[in-house]
């Protein structure tokens, strides 16, 4: 241990000069490939400022609670990272305690592990302090994630060599398992740890795609089933127009429009944040899109499409 040490010190001190100049370059780089550098560096820490209150002031189901992305409680960040890292990932964060002497004694494992560590809580931490505006989830702070992967799979390999490799394996099996299940809907949007709960009532599921084609194809096939008039409106969100204008249909307005509509009959698509929203009165159902999780016995709805007439 002590020659390592001796060796990383001597390492340091050879190579001062070359330490100096990287950041010299770094930061002479940093300058000029910023042009707002030039008209005045205080304008970096002004967009900071703009950008970590940006108004959009939308709220992201969390724990059944909608929090709202301008005033999140600090307790957010840590709710997504659990539910959203893998299990393995959760499992070599907490083995901390039991590598701790092993990380000490080894200075490079030192140097990485409180290098990364310090990074990773000092930014979120920082985040929380200023009351940064996030929302859908981890989305602004996706660029954590790496550093996460990196600590915890490192504890794993210092705990065990042989367990991390079984492990890895058992996770990389299922992860594929996983996804052919849930065909179509090809990832795994959240861990296991979700299933314990009422995903529907406590989480977001509105970001679905093939949902979204499964529902505006319904409102298709129901239409030419009816014979309905193509004049007749689509209530939902902006993309359904994108999707259905090249079927025929003209008329387009928005969810939040639906309380006033008189003319019917009129189709209905509920997906996306509309998905939280009450049933449409007096309607029938065309379909309801849903999925199941492996190893659960939750029905996650997704989207539905109704027709009122």
């Amino acid at each position: 241990l002590e020659n390592r040490n001796k060796n990383f010190v001597e390492f340091i001190n050879l190579n001062k000069k070359n330490f100096l100049l990287f950041f010299v370059f770094v930061i002479f780089f940093i300058y000029v490939m910023n042009p707002i550098f030039w008209h005045s560096p205080q304008e970096i820490l002004n967009s900071l400022k703009w950008m970590s209150k940006y108004q959009q002031n939308i709220c992201t189901v969390t724990l059944g609670d909608c929090m709202k992305s301008l005033n999140l409680p600090s307790s957010y960040y840590f709710i997504w990272l659990f539910f959203k890292l893998p299990i393995l990932i959760l499992l070599g964060l907490i083995l901390f305690p039991l590598i701790e002497k092993k990380i000490s004694n080894n200075i490079l494992n030192k140097i990485f592990f409180y290098s990364f560590s310090i990074s990773l809580f000092s930014i979120l931490i920082l985040f929380i302090i200023f009351n940064v505006s996030i929302y859908d989830e981890i989305r602004h702070i996706m660029f954590l994630i790496p550093l996460i992967f990196l600590i915890s799979l490192n504890n794993l390999f210092i705990f065990s060599k042989k367990i991390s490799s079984y492990l890895g394996v058992f996770v990389i099996i299922f992860f594929i398992f996983e996804n052919f299940s849930l065909n179509p809907y090809q990832y795994t949007w959240m861990n296991s740890f979700s299933k314990f709960y009422n995903i529907n009532k406590n989480f977001e599921v509105d970001y679905w795609g093939l949902s979204n084609k499964s529902l505006y194809n319904s409102i298709k096939k129901h239409s030419i089933k009816v014979k309905s008039n193509k004049n007749n409106c689509v209530y939902g969100d902006l993309y359904s127009e994108i999707f259905l204008e090249n079927h025929g249909f003209k008329c387009f307005k928005e969810y939040s429009q639906l309380d006033s509509a008189k003319d019917r009959p009129f189709y209905v698509v509920k997906n996306l944040r509309n998905f939280k929203r009450s049933n449409p009165k007096n309607c029938s159902l065309i379909i309801m899109e849903n999925y199941k999780y492996p190893l659960s016995n939750q029905t996650i709805n997704v989207g539905s499409s109704w027709y009122c007439d």
